[in-house]
């Protein structure tokens, strides 16, 4: 499946030739919030691309809408009407290249976020959508709570690491994000 969407300041969209290593890079920087093992950056680069247009389970890119530079990853698998969104990355010497620059990036994976589930509820027919975050892992719990997802469960992952589980009905999303449905914009990929 190909995809490419365009929302407020981000573009997310399946992983370019040019940008695989980009995408095992940014995975290498954030497998501290991974549950599952990386492996070697050449293992991840394998996975990467084998991932990259599988209609169940999926990694995109995100990059910047101004200029499609590259700042991060973001993921889902899809199984029994419900959708995982995960696999969360950003790309810090992008980040940090485009602060310098004065770029603004504020909000880019809140954006992310929203935008994908959008982007799944609208296209997919999926009934709800979840996620498994780290308790520790403070950015992306705030990510949850500033987007408005219920926290459902604590839950502990396959690693006995505690967690949170957040989810979002598709009535939830249609009473929550009706307005942002306007702002989504699904490109020819």
């Amino acid at each position: 499946m190909k995809i490419k969407i365009a929302f407020r300041n981000i573009i997310i969209q399946n992983i370019r030739d040019n940008n695989i290593t980009l995408c095992a890079k940014s995975r290498e920087l954030s497998k501290n919030f991974f549950f599952s093992t990386i492996g070697s950056l050449e293992n991840s680069i394998k996975w990467i691309a084998s991932h990259r247009y599988n209609s169940d389970n999926m990694l995109l890119e995100i990059c910047c809408r101004e200029d499609e530079k590259f700042i991060g990853t973001i993921g889902f698998t899809i199984e029994d009407g419900c959708a995982e969104i995960g696999r969360l990355t950003l790309y810090w010497p992008s980040v940090r290249e485009l602060i310098k620059a004065g770029r603004e990036i504020k909000g880019s994976m809140s954006n992310a976020c929203l935008a994908l589930a959008c982007t799944l509820f609208k296209i997919t027919g999926i009934n709800k959508a979840f996620c498994k975050i780290m308790q520790d892992n403070a950015a992306s719990n705030a990510i949850c709570s500033e987007l408005g997802l219920t926290e459902i469960k604590q839950a502990v992952s396959a690693k006995d690491i505690p967690a949170f589980c957040y989810s979002l009905t598709r009535e939830e999303f249609e009473r929550i994000f009706a307005n942002e449905l306007g702002q989504l914009v699904i490109l020819p990929a």
